[in-house]
Protein backbone atom coordinates (compact mmCIF):
# COMPACT_ATOMS: atom_id res chain seq x y z
CA UNK A 1 0.00 0.00 0.00
CA UNK A 2 2.84 2.37 0.89
CA UNK A 3 4.59 1.51 -2.39
CA UNK A 4 1.45 2.37 -4.36
CA UNK A 5 1.15 5.70 -2.53
CA UNK A 6 4.82 6.42 -3.23
CA UNK A 7 4.47 5.68 -6.94
CA UNK A 8 1.31 7.76 -7.11
CA UNK A 9 3.15 10.70 -5.52
CA UNK A 10 6.08 10.22 -7.90
CA UNK A 11 3.78 10.22 -10.91
CA UNK A 12 2.08 13.39 -9.62
CA UNK A 13 5.47 15.07 -9.09
CA UNK A 14 6.71 14.17 -12.55
CA UNK A 15 3.45 15.38 -14.05
CA UNK A 16 3.80 18.69 -12.23
CA UNK A 17 7.35 19.16 -13.49
CA UNK A 18 6.24 18.37 -17.03
CA UNK A 19 3.38 20.86 -16.75
CA UNK A 20 5.68 23.59 -15.47
CA UNK A 21 8.14 22.94 -18.28
CA UNK A 22 5.37 23.15 -20.87
CA UNK A 23 4.18 26.62 -19.89
CA UNK A 24 3.31 28.55 -23.08
CA UNK A 25 5.49 31.51 -24.04
CA UNK A 26 3.67 34.82 -24.54
CA UNK A 27 4.82 37.92 -26.37
CA UNK A 28 4.17 40.12 -23.32
CA UNK A 29 6.46 37.90 -21.24
CA UNK A 30 9.19 38.19 -23.86
CA UNK A 31 8.86 41.98 -23.76
CA UNK A 32 9.24 42.08 -19.99
CA UNK A 33 12.12 39.62 -19.92
CA UNK A 34 14.03 41.35 -22.70
CA UNK A 35 13.68 44.70 -20.92
CA UNK A 36 14.94 43.24 -17.64
CA UNK A 37 17.75 41.28 -19.32
CA UNK A 38 19.08 44.01 -21.63
CA UNK A 39 22.21 45.71 -20.21
CA UNK A 40 20.61 49.17 -20.49
CA UNK A 41 17.72 48.27 -18.22
CA UNK A 42 16.06 49.84 -15.17
CA UNK A 43 19.38 49.64 -13.31
CA UNK A 44 20.82 51.99 -15.93
CA UNK A 45 17.89 54.33 -15.40
CA UNK A 46 18.72 54.38 -11.70
CA UNK A 47 22.34 55.24 -12.53
CA UNK A 48 21.26 58.12 -14.78
CA UNK A 49 18.93 59.36 -12.04
CA UNK A 50 21.73 59.23 -9.50
CA UNK A 51 24.03 61.04 -11.93
CA UNK A 52 21.45 63.78 -12.41
CA UNK A 53 20.98 64.19 -8.67
CA UNK A 54 24.74 64.57 -8.14
CA UNK A 55 24.84 67.25 -10.84
CA UNK A 56 21.92 68.98 -9.14
CA UNK A 57 23.84 69.01 -5.87
CA UNK A 58 26.80 70.59 -7.64
CA UNK A 59 24.52 73.32 -9.00
CA UNK A 60 23.01 73.95 -5.56
CA UNK A 61 26.51 74.25 -4.07
CA UNK A 62 26.78 77.71 -5.67
CA UNK A 63 24.64 79.03 -2.77
CA UNK A 64 26.85 77.48 -0.11
CA UNK A 65 29.58 79.55 1.58
CA UNK A 66 32.88 79.28 -0.28
CA UNK A 67 36.22 79.09 1.52
CA UNK A 68 39.40 80.22 -0.22
CA UNK A 69 42.90 80.12 1.25
CA UNK A 70 46.08 81.55 -0.17
CA UNK A 71 49.60 82.77 0.51
CA UNK A 72 51.90 85.18 -1.26
CA UNK A 73 55.52 86.28 -1.06
CA UNK A 74 56.72 89.20 -3.20
CA UNK A 75 59.39 91.85 -3.68
CA UNK A 76 58.54 95.17 -5.25
CA UNK A 77 60.67 98.00 -6.56
CA UNK A 78 59.05 100.69 -4.46
CA UNK A 79 56.59 101.19 -1.60
CA UNK A 80 54.55 104.21 -0.45
CA UNK A 81 56.80 106.66 1.43
CA UNK A 82 57.31 110.38 2.16
CA UNK A 83 60.68 111.99 1.39
CA UNK A 84 61.52 114.35 4.27
CA UNK A 85 64.96 115.85 4.63
CA UNK A 86 64.54 116.49 8.33
CA UNK A 87 66.43 114.67 11.07
CA UNK A 88 63.63 115.56 13.49
CA UNK A 89 61.16 113.23 11.70
CA UNK A 90 61.77 109.58 10.88
CA UNK A 91 58.61 108.22 9.19
CA UNK A 92 58.31 104.42 9.07
CA UNK A 93 58.16 102.72 5.65
CA UNK A 94 56.71 99.39 4.50
CA UNK A 95 59.26 96.78 3.45
CA UNK A 96 59.84 95.99 -0.22
CA UNK A 97 59.74 92.25 0.52
CA UNK A 98 56.22 91.39 1.62
CA UNK A 99 54.55 88.18 2.88
CA UNK A 100 50.99 87.24 3.64
CA UNK A 101 48.72 84.24 4.19
CA UNK A 102 44.96 84.60 4.28
CA UNK A 103 41.63 82.84 4.33
CA UNK A 104 38.46 84.25 2.79
CA UNK A 105 34.84 83.14 3.19
CA UNK A 106 32.33 84.39 0.63
CA UNK A 107 28.58 83.94 0.35
CA UNK A 108 26.72 84.52 -2.90
CA UNK A 109 23.75 86.85 -2.39
CA UNK A 110 22.63 87.25 -6.00
CA UNK A 111 23.89 85.61 -9.19
CA UNK A 112 21.23 86.69 -11.66
CA UNK A 113 19.40 83.35 -11.65
CA UNK A 114 22.43 81.31 -12.77
CA UNK A 115 21.89 78.50 -10.23
CA UNK A 116 18.22 78.13 -11.10
CA UNK A 117 19.02 78.07 -14.81
CA UNK A 118 21.81 75.54 -14.34
CA UNK A 119 19.44 73.23 -12.44
CA UNK A 120 16.94 73.49 -15.27
CA UNK A 121 19.64 72.56 -17.78
CA UNK A 122 20.81 69.63 -15.64
CA UNK A 123 17.26 68.29 -15.34
CA UNK A 124 16.76 68.50 -19.11
CA UNK A 125 20.06 66.70 -19.76
CA UNK A 126 19.11 63.96 -17.31
CA UNK A 127 15.68 63.59 -18.91
CA UNK A 128 17.21 63.28 -22.38
CA UNK A 129 19.62 60.59 -21.14
CA UNK A 130 16.72 58.67 -19.58
CA UNK A 131 14.78 58.77 -22.82
CA UNK A 132 17.85 57.68 -24.80
CA UNK A 133 17.76 54.50 -22.74
CA UNK A 134 14.07 54.11 -23.56
CA UNK A 135 14.86 54.45 -27.27
CA UNK A 136 17.33 51.56 -27.01
CA UNK A 137 14.82 49.46 -25.06
CA UNK A 138 12.12 50.19 -27.64
CA UNK A 139 14.45 48.95 -30.38
CA UNK A 140 14.97 45.75 -28.39
CA UNK A 141 11.20 45.39 -27.98
CA UNK A 142 10.71 45.83 -31.71
CA UNK A 143 13.37 43.23 -32.50
CA UNK A 144 11.84 40.74 -30.05
CA UNK A 145 8.42 41.31 -31.65
CA UNK A 146 9.77 40.64 -35.15
CA UNK A 147 11.59 37.49 -34.02
CA UNK A 148 8.51 36.24 -32.18
CA UNK A 149 6.23 36.61 -35.20
CA UNK A 150 8.87 35.11 -37.48
CA UNK A 151 8.86 32.05 -35.23
CA UNK A 152 5.07 31.85 -35.29
CA UNK A 153 5.01 31.98 -39.10
CA UNK A 154 7.84 29.48 -39.34
CA UNK A 155 6.05 27.04 -37.07
CA UNK A 156 2.90 27.32 -39.15
CA UNK A 157 4.96 26.41 -42.19
CA UNK A 158 6.31 23.41 -40.30
CA UNK A 159 2.80 22.32 -39.29
CA UNK A 160 1.58 22.54 -42.88
CA UNK A 161 4.65 20.67 -44.04
CA UNK A 162 3.98 17.88 -41.54
CA UNK A 163 0.36 17.63 -42.71
CA UNK A 164 1.58 17.64 -46.31
CA UNK A 165 4.06 14.83 -45.61
CA UNK A 166 1.44 12.82 -43.71
CA UNK A 167 -0.86 13.05 -46.70
CA UNK A 168 1.95 11.93 -49.00
CA UNK A 169 2.65 8.98 -46.68
CA UNK A 170 -0.97 7.93 -46.86
CA UNK A 171 -0.99 8.16 -50.65
CA UNK A 172 2.30 6.23 -50.87
CA UNK A 173 0.77 3.40 -48.86
CA UNK A 174 -2.29 3.35 -51.08
CA UNK A 175 -0.26 3.38 -54.31
CA UNK A 176 2.11 0.72 -53.00
CA UNK A 177 -0.85 -1.62 -52.73
CA UNK A 178 -2.11 -0.57 -56.15
CA UNK A 179 1.34 -1.14 -57.71
CA UNK A 180 1.45 -4.67 -56.25
CA UNK A 181 -1.95 -5.34 -57.81
CA UNK A 182 -0.64 -3.84 -61.10
CA UNK A 183 -3.39 -1.26 -61.06
CA UNK A 184 -0.96 1.71 -61.13
CA UNK A 185 2.46 2.01 -62.75
CA UNK A 186 5.43 2.20 -60.37
CA UNK A 187 6.40 5.59 -61.83
CA UNK A 188 3.43 7.18 -60.07
CA UNK A 189 4.69 5.78 -56.75
CA UNK A 190 8.20 7.08 -57.44
CA UNK A 191 6.82 10.56 -58.07
CA UNK A 192 5.17 10.59 -54.64
CA UNK A 193 8.30 9.31 -52.92
CA UNK A 194 10.44 11.97 -54.62
CA UNK A 195 7.96 14.66 -53.53
CA UNK A 196 8.12 13.30 -49.99
CA UNK A 197 11.95 13.54 -49.97
CA UNK A 198 11.73 17.14 -51.19
CA UNK A 199 9.30 17.91 -48.37
CA UNK A 200 11.68 16.36 -45.83
CA UNK A 201 14.49 18.60 -47.08
CA UNK A 202 12.27 21.66 -46.71
CA UNK A 203 11.32 20.53 -43.23
CA UNK A 204 14.99 20.29 -42.24
CA UNK A 205 15.61 23.82 -43.56
CA UNK A 206 12.64 25.15 -41.60
CA UNK A 207 13.87 23.42 -38.43
CA UNK A 208 17.32 24.97 -38.88
CA UNK A 209 15.82 28.45 -39.31
CA UNK A 210 13.59 27.90 -36.30
CA UNK A 211 16.56 26.94 -34.14
CA UNK A 212 18.41 30.12 -35.12
CA UNK A 213 15.41 32.29 -34.26
CA UNK A 214 14.91 30.49 -30.94
CA UNK A 215 18.53 31.20 -30.03
CA UNK A 216 18.05 34.90 -30.83
CA UNK A 217 14.88 35.07 -28.75
CA UNK A 218 16.60 33.25 -25.89
CA UNK A 219 19.52 35.66 -26.12
CA UNK A 220 17.31 38.74 -25.81
CA UNK A 221 15.04 37.36 -23.08
CA UNK A 222 17.78 35.69 -21.04
CA UNK A 223 15.71 32.49 -20.84
CA UNK A 224 16.03 29.18 -22.64
CA UNK A 225 13.27 28.76 -25.24
CA UNK A 226 13.31 25.49 -27.17
CA UNK A 227 11.33 23.79 -29.92
CA UNK A 228 9.13 22.11 -27.30
CA UNK A 229 7.95 25.47 -25.90
CA UNK A 230 4.63 26.64 -27.28
CA UNK A 231 4.43 30.19 -28.58
CA UNK A 232 0.95 31.63 -28.13
CA UNK A 233 -0.58 33.85 -30.81
CA UNK A 234 -0.99 37.38 -29.35
CA UNK A 235 -4.45 38.87 -28.91
CA UNK A 236 -5.47 41.76 -31.13
CA UNK A 237 -6.36 43.96 -28.16
CA UNK A 238 -2.70 43.88 -27.12
CA UNK A 239 -1.93 46.29 -29.99
CA UNK A 240 -4.98 48.54 -29.87
CA UNK A 241 -3.46 51.56 -28.07
CA UNK A 242 -0.40 53.03 -29.87
CA UNK A 243 2.76 52.99 -27.78
CA UNK A 244 4.29 56.36 -26.92
CA UNK A 245 7.56 56.92 -28.77
CA UNK A 246 10.44 57.86 -26.43
CA UNK A 247 12.09 59.78 -29.29
CA UNK A 248 9.45 62.44 -28.87
CA UNK A 249 10.52 63.08 -25.30
CA UNK A 250 14.15 63.10 -26.43
CA UNK A 251 13.34 65.95 -28.82
CA UNK A 252 11.32 67.73 -26.14
CA UNK A 253 14.13 67.50 -23.59
CA UNK A 254 16.68 68.64 -26.19
CA UNK A 255 14.51 71.69 -26.87
CA UNK A 256 14.31 72.27 -23.12
CA UNK A 257 18.13 72.15 -22.97
CA UNK A 258 18.41 74.83 -25.67
CA UNK A 259 15.93 77.06 -23.86
CA UNK A 260 17.81 76.57 -20.58
CA UNK A 261 21.12 77.45 -22.28
CA UNK A 262 19.55 80.56 -23.75
CA UNK A 263 18.37 81.62 -20.29
CA UNK A 264 21.87 81.01 -18.89
CA UNK A 265 23.35 83.07 -21.69
CA UNK A 266 21.19 86.02 -20.68
CA UNK A 267 22.21 85.55 -17.05
CA UNK A 268 25.90 85.85 -17.98
CA UNK A 269 25.65 89.65 -18.41
CA UNK A 270 23.85 90.26 -15.09
CA UNK A 271 25.74 91.54 -12.00
CA UNK A 272 26.74 89.14 -9.22
CA UNK A 273 26.72 90.19 -5.57
CA UNK A 274 28.47 88.39 -2.71
CA UNK A 275 29.37 89.07 0.91
CA UNK A 276 32.86 88.19 2.07
CA UNK A 277 35.08 88.09 5.15
CA UNK A 278 38.87 87.87 4.94
CA UNK A 279 41.43 87.30 7.68
CA UNK A 280 45.19 86.77 7.46
CA UNK A 281 48.70 87.20 8.78
CA UNK A 282 51.58 88.92 7.04
CA UNK A 283 54.16 91.65 6.77
CA UNK A 284 52.94 94.27 6.47
CA UNK A 285 49.38 94.00 7.68
CA UNK A 286 46.82 96.55 6.67
CA UNK A 287 49.01 99.20 8.35
CA UNK A 288 51.42 99.72 5.46
CA UNK A 289 53.75 101.87 7.57
CA UNK A 290 54.43 99.10 10.04
CA UNK A 291 57.37 96.89 9.09
CA UNK A 292 56.45 93.78 11.08
CA UNK A 293 54.21 90.68 10.89
CA UNK A 294 50.70 91.34 12.03
CA UNK A 295 47.15 89.95 11.73
CA UNK A 296 44.52 91.62 9.58
CA UNK A 297 40.87 91.13 8.59
CA UNK A 298 38.06 92.82 6.72
CA UNK A 299 34.40 92.21 5.81
CA UNK A 300 32.35 93.66 2.99
CA UNK A 301 30.29 93.24 -0.18
CA UNK A 302 31.67 92.48 -3.62
CA UNK A 303 29.85 93.35 -6.85
CA UNK A 304 31.00 91.97 -10.17
CA UNK A 305 29.50 92.94 -13.51
CA UNK A 306 30.65 92.57 -17.08
CA UNK A 307 28.37 94.91 -19.06
CA UNK A 308 30.27 94.41 -22.34
CA UNK A 309 31.41 91.07 -23.74
CA UNK A 310 32.09 92.03 -27.36
CA UNK A 311 28.71 90.62 -28.49
CA UNK A 312 29.55 87.08 -27.35
CA UNK A 313 26.13 86.73 -25.69
CA UNK A 314 24.25 87.91 -28.78
CA UNK A 315 26.17 85.50 -31.00
CA UNK A 316 25.44 82.68 -28.54
CA UNK A 317 21.74 83.56 -28.74
CA UNK A 318 21.92 83.29 -32.51
CA UNK A 319 23.69 79.92 -32.31
CA UNK A 320 21.06 78.57 -29.94
CA UNK A 321 18.25 79.85 -32.17
CA UNK A 322 19.78 78.06 -35.17
CA UNK A 323 20.17 74.87 -33.15
CA UNK A 324 16.51 75.11 -32.09
CA UNK A 325 15.40 75.52 -35.70
CA UNK A 326 17.50 72.53 -36.76
CA UNK A 327 16.05 70.45 -33.93
CA UNK A 328 12.51 71.32 -35.02
CA UNK A 329 13.34 70.23 -38.58
CA UNK A 330 14.67 66.91 -37.30
CA UNK A 331 11.54 66.39 -35.21
CA UNK A 332 9.34 67.19 -38.21
CA UNK A 333 11.28 64.70 -40.34
CA UNK A 334 10.86 62.06 -37.65
CA UNK A 335 7.13 62.76 -37.42
CA UNK A 336 6.79 62.62 -41.21
CA UNK A 337 8.50 59.22 -41.30
CA UNK A 338 6.18 57.94 -38.57
CA UNK A 339 3.16 59.11 -40.56
CA UNK A 340 4.45 57.41 -43.70
CA UNK A 341 5.00 54.14 -41.83
CA UNK A 342 1.61 54.44 -40.15
CA UNK A 343 -0.26 54.87 -43.45
CA UNK A 344 1.76 52.09 -45.08
CA UNK A 345 0.90 49.68 -42.28
CA UNK A 346 -2.76 50.76 -42.41
CA UNK A 347 -2.80 49.77 -46.07
CA UNK A 348 -1.21 46.41 -45.25
CA UNK A 349 -3.78 45.77 -42.53
CA UNK A 350 -6.64 46.49 -44.92
CA UNK A 351 -5.07 44.19 -47.49
CA UNK A 352 -4.78 41.31 -45.01
CA UNK A 353 -8.36 41.87 -43.85
CA UNK A 354 -9.57 41.45 -47.43
CA UNK A 355 -7.52 38.28 -47.79
CA UNK A 356 -8.71 36.78 -44.51
CA UNK A 357 -12.33 37.39 -45.52
CA UNK A 358 -12.03 34.84 -48.38
CA UNK A 359 -9.29 32.52 -47.09
CA UNK A 360 -11.65 30.07 -45.34
CA UNK A 361 -13.80 29.62 -48.44
CA UNK A 362 -10.74 29.09 -50.64
CA UNK A 363 -9.30 26.47 -48.27
CA UNK A 364 -12.65 24.62 -48.16
CA UNK A 365 -12.76 24.46 -51.97
CA UNK A 366 -9.19 23.14 -52.18
CA UNK A 367 -9.97 20.47 -49.59
CA UNK A 368 -12.92 19.29 -51.67
CA UNK A 369 -10.70 19.11 -54.73
CA UNK A 370 -8.02 17.09 -52.89
CA UNK A 371 -10.60 14.67 -51.52
CA UNK A 372 -11.94 14.12 -55.04
CA UNK A 373 -8.42 13.65 -56.42
CA UNK A 374 -7.60 11.09 -53.71
CA UNK A 375 -10.35 8.81 -54.99
CA UNK A 376 -9.36 9.29 -58.62
CA UNK A 377 -5.67 8.62 -57.84
CA UNK A 378 -6.56 5.45 -55.99
CA UNK A 379 -8.58 4.28 -59.01
CA UNK A 380 -5.82 5.23 -61.43
CA UNK A 381 -7.91 7.89 -63.13
CA UNK A 382 -5.25 10.62 -62.64
CA UNK A 383 -1.49 10.64 -62.32
CA UNK A 384 0.50 11.25 -59.12
CA UNK A 385 1.68 14.54 -60.62
CA UNK A 386 -1.93 15.72 -60.88
CA UNK A 387 -2.58 14.78 -57.26
CA UNK A 388 0.65 16.43 -56.05
CA UNK A 389 -0.34 19.61 -57.88
CA UNK A 390 -3.75 19.65 -56.20
CA UNK A 391 -2.27 18.81 -52.81
CA UNK A 392 0.35 21.58 -53.15
CA UNK A 393 -2.37 24.09 -54.00
CA UNK A 394 -4.42 23.04 -50.98
CA UNK A 395 -1.37 23.18 -48.68
CA UNK A 396 -0.46 26.63 -49.97
CA UNK A 397 -4.01 27.87 -49.42
CA UNK A 398 -4.06 26.47 -45.87
CA UNK A 399 -0.67 27.98 -45.12
CA UNK A 400 -1.62 31.30 -46.68
CA UNK A 401 -4.72 31.50 -44.48
CA UNK A 402 -2.62 30.97 -41.34
CA UNK A 403 0.17 33.27 -42.50
CA UNK A 404 -2.25 36.05 -43.49
CA UNK A 405 -3.66 36.05 -39.97
CA UNK A 406 -0.17 36.19 -38.46
CA UNK A 407 0.91 38.87 -40.94
CA UNK A 408 -2.17 40.87 -39.96
CA UNK A 409 -1.23 40.62 -36.28
CA UNK A 410 2.41 41.42 -37.07
CA UNK A 411 1.42 44.56 -38.99
CA UNK A 412 -0.87 45.46 -36.12
CA UNK A 413 2.07 45.05 -33.73
CA UNK A 414 4.28 47.21 -35.97
CA UNK A 415 1.64 49.93 -36.05
CA UNK A 416 1.43 49.70 -32.27
CA UNK A 417 5.21 50.10 -32.06
CA UNK A 418 5.19 53.07 -34.47
CA UNK A 419 3.00 54.92 -32.00
CA UNK A 420 2.12 57.78 -34.33
CA UNK A 421 -0.65 60.18 -33.37
CA UNK A 422 -1.20 63.68 -34.71
CA UNK A 423 -0.16 66.44 -32.34
CA UNK A 424 1.69 64.01 -30.11
CA UNK A 425 4.90 66.04 -30.05
CA UNK A 426 3.31 69.21 -28.68
CA UNK A 427 1.55 67.18 -25.99
CA UNK A 428 4.87 65.52 -25.09
CA UNK A 429 6.56 68.91 -24.85
CA UNK A 430 3.86 70.10 -22.43
CA UNK A 431 4.43 67.00 -20.30
CA UNK A 432 8.19 67.66 -20.20
CA UNK A 433 7.66 71.28 -19.17
CA UNK A 434 5.22 70.16 -16.48
CA UNK A 435 7.77 67.68 -15.14
CA UNK A 436 10.37 70.42 -15.00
Amino acid sequence: MKEMAFYAFLIFLLGSVFTLGAQPVQLEDCWERSRAHYPLNDASRALVEELTQERMKNSAAAWYPQLEMGAQASWQSDVPHVDLDNPMFDLPMAPKDQYKAFAEVSQTLYNGGYTRGNKRLTAAEGGAEQQDLEVKLREVKSTVTDVYFSLLKLREQKKQMVAYMDDLDARVRELSSAVKNEMVHVTELNLLEVEKMKAEKQQMALTSSEQALLEILSLFTGTSISEEDELTVPREDLFMSPEARPERKVYAFQQEQLEARQALNQVATRPKLAAFAQAGYGNPGFNMLKDEFDTFYMVGLRLRWQPWDWKVSSRNDKVLALQSELLQQRESSFDLELQRTHYQLSGELQQYQYKMATDSAIVAKHQQIVAHYQTRLKNGAITAADYISALNAASRAQLEMKINHLQYLHSLAKQYMVGWEAGNFQETKKQVNHEE
